[in-house]
């Protein structure tokens, strides 16, 4: 049985005219369009959930070697722990383009607590909203590149 790989370079080096670069473009707004709207839609149905404080562990990052775009990407996990009539955990995880903003991300998140929205009717049931992780760790990783750039003083 052959696998068929779909990268982004391969696709683009078999175009052929200018309509076929149109139907790709076409394509790739749609996956991004519905993968914006997806994340929206969590956030929106979930905008009346209760939230707790979650206590962040087990945070990992892992190299992705030639995603579906043909690019690596590193994906960093976390494990969460959080407390409402008894204890609950979950998992969360998301991609950083980069080995640098990956180990930002664990470095601004190591030590930190989440805000965990779960569901009023089943407790189990929780999730991280994107835009809270990346503010937890998005400032450290911009300031660790901020002083990395400085010329030394001598």
């Amino acid at each position: 049985m052959t696998i068929l790989a779909i990268s982004l370079p391969t696709i683009l080096a078999r175009v052929r005219s200018a309509r076929e670069l149109e139907i790709i473009v076409g394509i790739a707004a749609v996956i991004i369009a519905v993968m914006t709207l997806w994340e929206k839609w969590k956030k929106y149905h979930t905008r009346n959930w209760p939230t707790t404080i979650g206590t962040m562990s087990n945070l990992q990052v892992r190299k992705v070697s030639g995603g579906l775009n043909g690019v690596d990407y590193w994906k960093v996990t976390i494990d969460f722990t959080y407390q409402v009539q008894q204890a609950h955990q979950g998992s969360y995880s998301f991609n950083c383009a980069s080995e640098g903003m990956s180990q930002g991300a664990i470095a601004g998140l190591t030590g930190k607590t989440v805000c965990v929205h779960y569901s009023p009717s089943k407790e189990g049931k929780a999730l991280l909203w994107e835009d809270e992780i990346w503010d937890l760790w998005w400032d450290t990783y911009w300031n660790s590149n901020k002083n990395e750039a400085k010329p030394a003083s001598g």
